[in-house]
């Protein structure tokens, strides 16, 4: 059942994704504004599927490839957090969230349809600040000893 629920997200993500988003072009730099270094409660993250990717053609022992929905409550934040050893790429589902970037000057939304992509010196923290719930869904790359 795993795999189908991966097969559907997958193919869900080709059917859906628009165009990419990210930091605004000539915005990129140092960010201005100060961290949220607490998260609020309510975000919900389901796991679809993890694949060991130490028995796959790459045979990058000791990673994993997991794919999993992150739905953001209203009024919701999540923490600074670094990426600088789990890159991801996200495609926003429903709603929209504000992304603070540490190398982007400005906050930014991300929408409906739009693609991002976080890695090696990346680091963000996210809000909804709306009145609906948003859905993202996310593949990443994380080491064994993450789980």
């Amino acid at each position: 059942m795993k795999s189908l629920a991966t097969l559907t997200l997958i193919s869900t993500l080709g059917a859906t994704t628009a165009f990419a988003g990210g930091c605004p072009e000539g915005q990129e730099g140092a960010m201005v504004n100060p961290p949220v270094t607490e998260s609020s409660d309510g975000i919900d993250v389901t796991i679809y599927q993890v694949m060991d990717l130490s028995n796959q053609t790459i045979a990058a022992e000791g990673w994993n490839m997991r794919a999993r929905t992150i739905a953001f409550p209203p009024r919701s934040v999540v923490k600074l957090h670094s990426h600088n050893d789990r890159p991801e790429i996200a495609v926003m589902k429903h709603g929209t969230v504000t992304v603070y970037e540490s190398n982007c000057k400005v906050p930014y939304d991300m929408i409906e349809g739009e693609v991002f992509q976080s890695g090696r010196g990346d680091s963000h923290w996210v809000t909804n600040d709306s009145d609906e719930t948003a859905v993202m869904y996310v593949v990443d790359l994380l080491t064994s000893s993450e789980f």
